[in-house]
């Protein structure tokens, strides 16, 4: 769902890119756990046409012969559906004795079709996604299929719509965050924050020390314009640790993993804003407050406990507290000696024989 998400963000306006197409039929098709598939964009300079795991003839088959009989194209406008199945789109027993299905779908083991159909006002385009089975499926395969794909309907619209050449795609990206289980900030090319998408706030909010967490959050941002300023893109980087648009923190809480991309491309295929990720890769400490009252722990004490119960080696920890691997080396060995342990594994089974607050 994150890979196909990243490329529906990654598109540039105005520009028509081949690849970005290829590349989200191919995220898209493995989304839905489909076999072939088909993507159409039809403007007012005639159909484009990009195929996922389909041979060139079936393409141009479908294109030219069949598009207008498989009923996709009249999803929305006769049914009122922008994401279907072909089974929504025909009465019961229909679809079976059609020429589309008797001449193109049996013939090429195309099965429980599931598909998206879009149309854009400003410039006029249509964009259709279709997804084939090669082997036929329960119904409720089928409408898991059409489900996944529905999770993912604003952010192709937006996709298409900065491809196809919409104004601004800030509005409608702002809007589509809110819809991932991802915890996202989206911030403009000034580096001001545009929108913070629900997740985000809830880990913020849950978290003790969330000012120098949103702090860190600004800083991957500033580090992705401070590359844009420099001519070079962050993805760009082999070692992204270094350009600070990737990285790692902890708090006394949890430690999570940052990154931060340019996304919404305009015509001249640079950034029109930065997105970044937060992910949670580590837990709660268990009763943290009784572990600082308890065995006298101070706050950076409590960071290394954390990361400690997690395994992390002491430059892992110094990497993610921003200290040196000897003072990281030192608050170890204070932790160890403050609960009276002599090993990490005898540490980790101290705090976790301590209730959970």
């Amino acid at each position: 769902m994150r890979s196909a998400l990243r490329e529906l963000l990654a598109q540039r306006a105005g520009e028509c890119d081949e690849l970005w197409r290829q590349s989200v039929l191919h995220s898209l098709r493995i989304l839905t756990g489909s076999d072939k598939a088909i993507l159409v964009v039809r403007t007012t300079e005639g159909p484009s046409a990009y195929g996922g795991e389909v041979s060139q003839d079936l393409l141009s088959a479908y294109v030219n012969r069949f598009a207008d009989l498989d009923r996709s194209r009249v999803a929305a406008t006769e049914h009122r559906l922008e994401v279907w199945s072909l089974s929504q789109l025909w009465p019961a027993g229909e679809l079976e004795r059609s020429r589309y299905y008797q001449s193109f779908a049996s013939p090429n083991r195309l099965h429980d079709t599931v598909g998206a159909t879009l149309h854009f006002a400003s410039p006029p385009a249509e964009v259709c996604l279709v997804f084939h089975k090669t082997t036929r499926s329960p119904p409720a395969v089928t409408d898991h299929r059409r489900e996944l794909l529905s999770l993912l309907l604003e952010p192709i619209r937006v996709g298409f719509g900065v491809d196809l050449g919409m104004a601004d795609p800030i509005p409608q990206m702002s809007s589509l965050i809110d819809v991932t289980g991802q915890a996202l900030v989206l911030f403009g090319l000034d580096g001001r924050e545009l929108a913070q998408n629900p997740v985000m706030r809830r880990i913020l909010a849950q978290d003790q020390e969330r000012d120098p967490l949103r702090e860190q959050v600004r800083g991957v941002a500033r580090s992705v314009l401070a590359c844009l300023a420099n001519g070079v893109e962050p993805r760009a980087r082999t070692h992204r640790q270094a350009d600070g648009t990737r990285r790692e923190v902890a708090t006394s809480q949890a430690a999570y993993r940052l990154r931060g991309n340019l996304v919404g491309r305009n015509a001249l295929g640079h950034g029109t804003a930065v997105l970044v990720s937060l992910d949670r890769v580590a837990f709660q400490v268990p009763a943290s407050d009784s572990l600082r009252a308890r065995y006298g722990l101070t706050l950076r004490e409590l960071q290394v406990a954390s990361l400690l119960m997690h395994r992390l080696t002491n430059v892992e920890i110094a990497r993610m507290l921003s200290i040196s691997p000897h003072t990281a080396r030192h608050h170890t060995e204070s932790v160890l000696a403050k609960f009276g342990v002599r090993s990490r594994e005898a540490l980790r089974r101290a705090i976790m024989e301590i209730p959970a607050s």
